[in-house]
């Protein structure tokens, strides 16, 4: 009799240790279920913050490149609007002599200045500094820029970078220029023609404004023209079709905004402003790496919440 009661004994107490254990086990698994949804909680309102901030960040960025730009190009035209308006509108040409003031601004500007010269309609030179000898098979008038200064009077106009080689230097000269010309008013003998002012700028003086810009480990800057050709790239020779494709479309289509571009499994933000005065278009390409939550920082934020 006392046997049998040990034994349903035992077999009672064995039993309140199963479902002990049984109760313990759900509440921990509960407890680590809840811990696991909660992790991933924080964890995606911690990415999408830090997405977001970052996101902000580019922005800034981008504006702050895009306000440098607009600034050096208003200097330029600055220049230009001064050669215009106070030295050679309402001046004679027969009694006025403009190399003093020509060379007086170039020595000021020649950091970010290759060249000033005024032509006639022609491509006669008129005056020009540093250098005032044309090469004999130079033809300026046969120039895009020039053209279109004619063609389009009332605006200033700026090519894409090119090899200007029109004058006579001791040395050859293979430097790389933005033409900035305008259509200007020349007045010889009380007789009024028209004629081109040329503002040839560094290429290398506007490049510097944006070499040292980065967007993320793998983004890039890049200007493009109204007309879908590359002003700038970081390697331009190895500028990728992606990029060559959307620049297509932004000359095309004239947008400006943040857009986000998917190929496949990778996603591309790009941030897009019209550079000032020029109808020029600054982009700014972020990949898809540059758009997550760090890898490392996720997996720490994670660590952290479970200890």
């Amino acid at each position: 009799m006392n046997g049998n009661k040990t034994f349903w004994s035992e077999k009672l107490r064995s039993r309140q240790i199963t479902l002990r254990n049984l109760i313990w086990l759900s509440f921990t698994l509960a407890s680590v279920i809840a811990i696991c949804l909660m992790g991933r909680t924080f964890y995606q309102l911690f990415s999408d913050q830090s997405i977001k901030q970052n996101e902000q960040t580019r922005e800034l960025l981008i504006s702050q490149i895009n306000t440098n730009i607009s600034s050096y190009i208003q200097n330029m035209m600055e220049v230009s609007d001064v050669l215009y308006y106070h030295v050679i509108k309402d001046q004679d040409l027969e009694s006025t002599d403009f190399r003093e003031a020509f060379r007086l601004l170039y020595n000021s500007n020649k950091s970010n200045i290759k060249s000033i010269a005024l032509f006639t309609s022609e491509g006669e030179v008129i005056c020009a500094g540093p250098n005032e000898v044309l090469k004999e098979d130079a033809a300026p008038e046969g120039q895009e820029w020039f053209q279109e200064s004619l063609k389009h009077s009332e605006n200033q106009h700026f090519s894409t970078p090119h090899v200007q080689n029109l004058f006579e230097t001791q040395e050859p000269d293979y430097e790389w220029v933005i033409s900035l010309s305008r259509a200007v008013q020349l007045t010889k003998g009380g007789e009024v023609s028209q004629g081109v002012l040329l503002v040839d700028l560094k290429y290398s003086g506007f490049t510097r404004l944006l070499q040292e810009a980065s967007i993320g480990d793998k983004g890039h800057i890049y200007v493009v023209s109204g007309d879908g050709e590359l002003i700038y790239h970081p390697i331009k020779q190895q500028s990728t079709r992606q990029d060559m494709e959307f620049t297509a479309a932004v000359a095309r289509e004239g947008k400006v905004g943040t857009f986000l571009e998917r190929r496949g499994h990778s996603v591309q933000e790009r941030v897009i402003k019209m550079v000032g005065y020029t109808g020029w278009y600054l982009v700014g390409n972020s990949s898809s790496a540059d758009l997550q939550l760090p890898g490392n920082r996720g997996n720490l934020l994670i660590v952290g919440i479970f200890l």
